[in-house]
């Protein structure tokens, strides 16, 4: 019962609340009325706007100073740029140690050789390279000269028939020794003729010595090379004297402006195929000796065996 009567009043107040909408008319007439105001009014507020965006441009204006702190550490870097140029002024003194190369300078080593050149065609008609050693007994005196081309100065002579190798060998106190070499040319070959030694003592002694010999015939157009030779001389006066020459290679009667060797031949004593065949001689020696041996061992025991068999 209750319900049908709140029902049927609710329904009243809602047929009276339905003829009166005036109430809000009227407030959206004053908002209508504000809205027109505001848009009279938007040309004078459209400017404050605009005017408050610059202000926002300008708030984004400060981040500019911030370029402008940039500059500065450009200008920084400029000091530091300065700096080195000071210190590529320190290396100008290092040219200074261009006066060391002239110190390379010397490099112009002596060569390994000796070569004998006519000075009228420039040919050069000899060239020899040999360590060589001179020792001498004289009375109670010992004396030992030796050297090699990077070392010692040679001269000589460029002949039609006989050519000449000096070589010079100082001394403490006293002229230097000498080592003479005649070469001699024949029809198809040339060698060493005659060797002269001299070895001053004082300077009014000197021990002298020449050899009559055969060394190093080879053909024309070939060098010589042998790895030693030895020849003791003894020019008397109870004075001995010993050549020793090593690594031997020479060259003579050339007719060119090198100074390269020719083709090398080799000197007997340095030609190692002979010790071959003493090598082979020596194995079958020994092999016959252990079959001579191994048939005496085998006879006895079968000699043996027959008498036991008996």
């Amino acid at each position: 019962m209750y319900i049908k009567y709140i029902f049927l009043f609710s329904l009243f107040i809602g047929f009276i609340l339905a003829d009166v909408p005036a109430p809000s008319n009227p407030v959206s007439d004053d908002k209508a009325e504000s809205i027109k105001e505001d848009d009279s009014n938007k040309k004078t507020t459209a400017k404050p706007t605009t005017s408050t965006t610059k202000p926002m441009s300008t708030s984004t204006a400060p981040p500019t100073p911030t370029s402008t702190i940039t500059p500065p550490t450009s200008s920084s870097v400029a000091p530091t740029s300065t700096v080195p140029s000071t210190t590529v002024s320190t290396p100008a003194p290092q040219p200074t140690p261009s006066p060391t190369s002239p110190s390379t300078t010397p490099a112009p080593v002596p060569p390994e050789f000796w070569t004998v050149t006519n000075s009228t065609n420039n040919i050069t008609c000899i060239v020899a390279r040999m360590n060589i050693e001179l020792e001498m007994h004289h009375e109670n005196k010992s004396l030992t000269l030796k050297g090699n081309p990077k070392t010692l100065k040679a001269s000589g002579k460029c002949g039609k028939d006989l050519q000449t190798l000096e070589i010079f060998l100082p001394q403490n106190g006293s002229d230097s020794a000498s080592v003479l070499f005649y070469f001699i040319e024949s029809e198809k070959t040339y060698f060493i003729s005659t060797l002269s030694i001299m070895i001053p003592l004082n300077s009014s002694d000197t021990v002298s010595e020449i050899k009559n010999v055969t060394l190093y015939e080879t053909g024309k157009n070939t060098s010589y090379s042998c790895p030693s030779y030895m020849l003791n001389l003894e020019p008397g006066n109870k004075t001995t004297v010993k050549l020793s020459m090593g690594n031997i290679q020479v060259e003579a009667f050339r007719f060119t402006n090198t100074t390269k060797f020719s083709q090398a031949v080799q000197c007997p004593n340095s030609e190692v195929p002979d010790i071959v065949p003493l090598i082979v001689g020596l194995a079958l020696a020994g092999l016959v000796i252990v079959v001579v041996i191994g048939y005496f061992i085998g006879r006895r025991r079968s000699q043996a065996r027959g008498y036991l068999s008996m």
